[in-house]
């Protein structure tokens, strides 16, 4: 029972009419790639030296059936981070379920209140070093985790290859140009909003090694890089009858999702 209850409770913070473009559109330009590297640069920059910020993600990704099929879910994230060391996630499933992330600077938790359950560890440290225990120690990729990162600028540098810029357009009323790179593992695009604020507002990530190339999208909006926050929304307390289940740690050298090991 617990380890069936703390994999429902990962599993929900994984990830998570068309019509053919004309000829004409252009396609990304490797023409000045130095630009475009430099405009996913101080996207980088921007988020990695924020003191901190809050945001909201509307997310979508592919889920491929055994028969490759791919079906989409998808989850909405409201996320508030303030370094060093606290951060909050609510997290909003399309089917209405609803699970929580708090990290205090000493200890997380994840709570999934229909199932009344929650798993909590001491792990004091940085915003950074909870993002690497969550996605290394307990391979629970989490598409964007490197969002929260101080060191967001240099893994885009030494991650981001054939980085080229596709054009200047314009999503949700905001101008953004619009940047396109691999890395050895996937495509991701970038909407990066033009003017003080470089941020994303939009990002598609293609998962070019896994079977059936799923993708990852999302929409983030109500950038906020000087919210009010109260310290008790880092605070966590059980709901009476809360069931407190253990994580689950991969044993050493198990394989990732990914097929790699760690």
């Amino acid at each position: 029972m617990t380890t069936r209850r703390v994999s429902v409770l990962l599993a929900g913070f994984l990830v998570a009419a068309t019509a053919l473009p004309a000829a004409s559109q252009s396609a990304p330009d490797a023409a000045d790639p130095a630009k475009a590297r430099a405009l996913l640069m101080r996207m980088g920059e921007h988020l990695g030296a924020a003191q901190k910020f809050s945001v909201t993600i509307d997310a979508a990704y592919d889920v491929v059936q055994a028969s490759g099929q791919k079906v989409e879910f998808g989850a909405v994230r409201r996320l508030v981070l303030s370094r060093p060391d606290k951060l909050r996630i609510d997290l909003e499933q399309r089917d209405g379920t609803k699970q929580l992330v708090l990290f205090d600077g000493t200890s997380l938790t994840m709570f999934t209140p229909k199932a009344n359950v929650f798993a909590n560890v001491a792990k004091p440290g940085t915003v950074d070093q909870i993002i690497h225990y969550l996605v290394d120690d307990l391979q629970t990729p989490i598409p964007l985790s490197a969002m929260l990162l101080t060191s967001l600028a240099q893994d885009l540098d030494r991650r981001a290859t054939d980085v080229a810029l596709v054009d200047e357009e314009t999503v949700g009323g905001r101008a953004v140009d619009h940047v396109a790179a691999r890395s050895a593992e996937v495509d991701f695009q970038v909407w990066i909003a033009r003017g003080d604020q470089p941020v994303p507002v939009r990002v598609v990530i293609s998962y070019k090694q896994a079977s059936g190339h799923p993708q990852f999208s999302a929409t983030l909006s109500e950038w906020n890089f000087n919210p009010t926050i109260d310290a008790s929304a880092f605070v966590f307390s059980p709901p009476a009858n809360a069931t407190p289940v253990a994580f689950m740690v991969p044993a050493p050298g198990r394989a990732t999702p990914s097929g790699k090991k760690r």
